[in-house]
This record gives structure tokens, sequence and C-alpha cells, in this order.
């Protein structure tokens, strides 16, 4: 099991993408934001950030 895709790590990970999407929902980006028209960066501190392009000025960590 190498480091770059531990189960901890994917979990953490996974979480954040949840919280994040939950957060973009809860300021009126509905139906849910779908993962098609969502950017998911990965930062380099191992953080999730996503962007939706429609509005781009949402980033958040």
């Amino acid at each position: 099991e190498s480091e770059t895709f531990s189960l901890e790590r994917i979990h953490r990970l996974s979480l954040q993408i949840i919280s994040g999407t939950i957060y973009l929902q809860s300021k009126g980006l509905y139906p849910l934001t779908p993962w098609y028209t969502t950017n998911i960066e990965l930062t380099n501190d191992d953080r999730i950030r996503l962007c939706s392009p429609t509005i781009s000025t949402t980033k958040l960590n």
C-alpha cells in the first residue's frame, strides 16, 4: 500500500469533497453541483479545492 493512495488519505480527501459539496449547496448553488461541472483540484498541501466553472470565484479548502 503506497502512501499516495492510502485508505486514510482517500478517506480524508473524500470527506473534504463531501463537505465541500454540501457547503456549495448550502450557499444556494443548487441543484447539487454535478461532478462533471465541478473542478476538483488537489493543492500542494494535499487538500481538496472545489471550483464550479459557472461560479469561478467559489473556491474552498
